[in-house]
């Protein structure tokens, strides 16, 4: 599900308009040698010679992304439901740091069109866009897949990136936005997603990374660590107070 994550990652600097954003100069460039969205091409005051790039439709003021920084600040949610977003959330400057993967996918399933909704003013086409992608990934990554629902979705996925076209730059639209339709395929084929993802392998290897003690031996360091984990735990759970099995 790294394409899920890439699109969010991509979307959420996009909008947010930080230093990771495809709305460059560059890309305002390449929109005025396309001839197209004219009103987004960058302007240069015939006065002081100042180059300024005007704001698309999707771009957020500075109070609307403290706004949003703010509600992910103060968010409160299960144990183990993703990252202490109060830690990867900074209001002044406002942006979002250190996410990592499970928490863009936590985002795009269930925060981001809550955010988007309360926190910005974007065209309704566009927000309701930004739902129909979060309703394709809760669908696919669901633990059970209705196959009619899923290839509903696919057809308002589709639907929801047209209208992307009309609100983004060409440059937005990265190899991951094209192979999100094809994630539906994939899951049709080969069944559930979640037997298919790389979450549990990449927690494990976080609590691998714990247990090295010396960057000199890394390897043993794992291996010494794991086995007396694993000795522990058989102590723990299969020997009695009294040494019985």
């Amino acid at each position: 599900m790294h394409t899920q994550n890439n699109i969010t990652e991509h979307l959420l600097n996009t909008i947010m308009g930080n230093g990771k954003s495809k709305y460059s100069p560059g890309a305002r460039q390449n929109l005025e040698a396309m001839g197209v969205k004219r009103k987004l091409w960058l302007k240069v005051d015939e006065v002081t010679g100042k180059t300024t790039m005007p704001d698309g439709d999707f771009a957020m003021s500075r109070k609307e992304k403290v706004a949003l920084c703010i509600i992910l600040k103060n968010l409160r949610v299960p144990s183990s439901f993703s990252s202490n977003f109060r830690n990867n959330v900074n209001i002044n400057p406002p942006e979002l740091r250190n996410f990592k993967s499970h928490d863009y996918h936590v985002t795009i399933q269930y925060l981001l069109p809550l955010l988007v909704h309360v926190a910005t003013s974007m065209p309704k086409d566009l927000r309701v866009s930004l739902l129909r992608i979060s309703t394709f990934f809760r669908i696919l990554c669901a633990k059970v897949i209705n196959r009619e629902h899923l290839i509903r979705a696919k057809d308002s996925l589709v639907e929801a990136i047209y209208v992307l076209e009309k609100h983004f730059p060409p440059s937005f639209f990265v190899i991951s936005i094209h192979l999100i339709v094809h994630l539906a395929d994939e899951a049709l084929i080969c069944g559930l997603v979640r037997f298919r993802w790389m979450y549990p392998f990449e927690r494990m290897m976080k609590g691998f990374k714990r247990l090295v003690r010396n960057r000199r031996y890394i390897e043993g360091c794992i291996a010494r660590g794991y086995i007396t984990r694993e000795s522990s735990l058989y102590c723990m759970k299969d020997l009695s107070v009294n040494g019985e099995v």
